[in-house]
C-alpha cells in the first residue's frame, strides 16, 4: 500500500483523528483501505493526574532478585519502582517466631534493588502463624497467614522496626495485599480499618516522610465495593496514594481505562494519586507449559508479551496512573522473562521505546472509538502524540505525531520527530521473528 500525503495536525478535533489512523494503515499495512471514527467516542477518559510521567511510572515485581540481579533484563527496569511482594520479605518471613527477627534476605533484596537505583514499595500482609487469630485456617500461602493478628501492637512493633530499619530508603507502604479476597484476608473491613491505624502511625513515628497507600484491592465489582465500604471508616485523605490491582485479562489492556470509567469512577474523587501496583498476563514460554489455574487468566501466545506489556504501560500512563506496576519480571506464568531460557520473551526495545516516548510527557486523555483506543500524550520536546491500537489485539501497535508534519512514500518518512522511531520500531515489532 501506498500512501503520499502531507499531514498537518496541530488540534484534537475529532475529524483530524482520520490522519492517525491513515499512518496505521499505511505502517500496518494490514487493515482495511478507510476507517472512518464514530462523531461520539464509546469512550473518553481525562487523566486522572496530568503530572508529567516520571521514571518510577515503570515499576515491576521480582520475586527473586538474588537469582537474577545480573541478567540483562533486569537492567532494562534501572531507576525505575520495584514493588516488595512474593519476595520473601513479609512479616510471616521476617519474624517467624515472636520476637526473632531475621532480616538477612530482606536486607539482599534491598541492597539489590537500590544498587539498580529502584524506588522500593513494600506492602504487609501475611500474618505469621504464631500472632494469628485462626493458625489452622487456611490461606493463600500458609496457614494462619490470612487472618488478622490477635494483638493488634504485634503488627504495630513489626511495622515500627521496619520502618525504622529502612527508613529513607523504603519510600512507601501498603496496608496489606488484596484483603478483598478471603484467601489473602479473611478478616473484616473493620478488624483492616484497625490494622491501617496501627500501621500508619507506626510508620509515621519512624519515618515521617514514607508514603501510606490503603490495602491494594482488585478491580472487580466486589472490591469496589469493599474498599468503598473500608474508606467510608478510613477516607482516603489518611493516605499518600491509591494502588488497586487493574487486572483486565482476559479483556486486553484497554479495559484498565474502561474500568477507571466505570465502577473504580469513584477514586478519581479521591483527591489522591493512583497506582496501578499489580497487573500481568499470562504468556506462554518455550515449553508451552503455562496453564490456566483458578483464575479467570487467559493465556496468550509467546509473541503477545511484548505488545502487552507496552499497551498496558501506555493506558496506564494515558489514564493518569502514577505507577505501574507489572507482576513480574520472573514469574513462571506471567513473567517478562521466560523461565526455561532465562530470556526476554520479546525485544527489549518494547521497553527501551516505551520508556523513551513517555517519560516527561503528559497524559492527555485515553478515547476509544470504532475498533481503537488512542492513547494521548504531550511531550515537552516532541509535541502531541498519541498511541494506538486495535481493540481485537490483532494488530501491531503505532505511535502516531500529532503535530509534525510528515510524508509517507511507502515504507519512507522524512520526518526528525519521534514518529520517524515510531514508525521504524512499529515495523521491526511487525516483522521481526526472532521472538515469535
Amino acid at each position: 500500500m501506498n500512501l503520499q500525503s502531507n499531514i498537518h495536525l496541530a488540534s484534537f478535533k475529532s475529524s483530524m483523528l482520520a490522519c492517525s489512523i491513515l499512518a496505521l494503515l499505511t505502517t500496518c499495512a494490514c487493515l482495511a483501505d478507510k476507517i472512518t471514527l464514530d462523531a461520539s467516542p464509546s469512550l473518553q477518559l481525562k487523566p486522572l493526574s496530568t503530572a508529567a510521567i516520571q521514571e518510577s511510572f515503570f515499576g515491576i515485581h521480582i520475586h527473586h532478585p538474588e537469582y537474577i540481579q545480573d541478567n540483562p533484563a533486569i537492567e532494562l527496569f534501572r531507576g525505575c519502582s520495584i514493588r516488595l511482594w512474593d519476595t520473601h520479605t513479609n512479616w510471616a518471613d521476617i519474624e517467624k517466631i515472636r520476637d526473632r527477627f531475621d532480616w538477612s534476605h530482606t536486607d539482599e533484596v534491598i541492597r539489590i534493588a537500590r544498587s539498580k537505583q529502584m524506588t522500593i514499595d513494600y506492602c504487609f500482609g501475611l500474618t505469621p502463624k504464631w500472632a494469628s487469630t485462626r493458625p489452622q485456617e487456611p490461606s493463600g500461602y500458609s496457614d494462619g497467614n490470612a487472618a488478622p493478628p490477635e494483638d493488634l501492637d504485634d503488627l504495630g512493633h513489626f511495622a515500627s522496626l521496619l520502618a525504622e530499619r529502612y527508613r529513607g530508603i523504603i519510600t512507601s507502604y501498603e496496608i496489606w495485599n488484596e484483603p478483598d479476597i478471603p484467601k489473602f484476608f479473611s478478616g473484616t473491613v473493620g478488624q483492616m480499618v484497625d490494622m491501617s491505624r496501627v500501621v500508619s502511625t507506626k510508620i509515621h513515628v519512624s519515618d515521617p516522610n514514607a508514603l501510606i497507600l490503603p490495602p491494594a484491592c482488585t478491580t472487580s465489582v466486589k472490591a469496589a465495593d469493599w474498599l468503598k465500604e473500608f474508606f467510608a471508616l478510613c477516607p482516603p485523605s489518611n493516605f499518600d496514594a491509591i494502588g488497586p490491582h487493574l487486572y483486565v485479562t482476559p479483556d486486553g489492556p484497554a479495559q484498565i481505562a474502561s474500568r477507571l470509567a466505570g465502577h473504580l469512577k469513584f477514586l478519581r474523587n479521591s483527591g489522591k494519586p493512583v497506582w496501578n501496583t499489580e497487573n500481568g498476563w499470562y504468556t506462554q514460554n518455550v515449553a508451552n507449559s503455562v496453564i490456566k489455574d483458578g483464575y479467570s487468566f487467559q493465556v496468550y501466545p509467546r509473541s503477545d508479551a511484548g505488545r502487552l506489556w507496552f499497551e498496558t504501560m501506555a493506558v496506564s500512563a494515558a489514564a493518569g496512573l502514577q505507577r505501574s506496576y507489572y507482576y513480574a519480571l520472573d514469574d513462571r506464568k506471567m513473567g517478562l522473562l521466560d523461565l526455561d531460557t532465562h530470556c526476554l520473551k520479546f525485544d527489549p526495545d518494547y521497553i527501551r521505546f516505551c520508556k523513551k516516548i513517555l517519560l516527561k510527557s503528559t497524559p492527555l486523555m485515553v478515547e476509544m472509538a470504532n475498533g481503537f483506543i488512542h492513547c494521548r500524550f504531550e511531550n515537552p520536546s516532541s509535541g502531541f502524540f498519541d498511541v494506538t491500537w486495535a481493540l481485537d489485539g490483532h494488530t501491531p501497535l503505532v505511535i502516531s505525531d500529532r503535530d509534525f508534519p510528515y510524508d509517507f512514500s511507502g515504507h519512507q518518512l522524512t520526518s526528525a520527530s519521534i514518529f520517524h522511531e515510531a514508525v521504524v520500531f512499529s515495523r521491526k515489532m511487525k516483522d521481526d521473528t526472532v521472538f515469535q
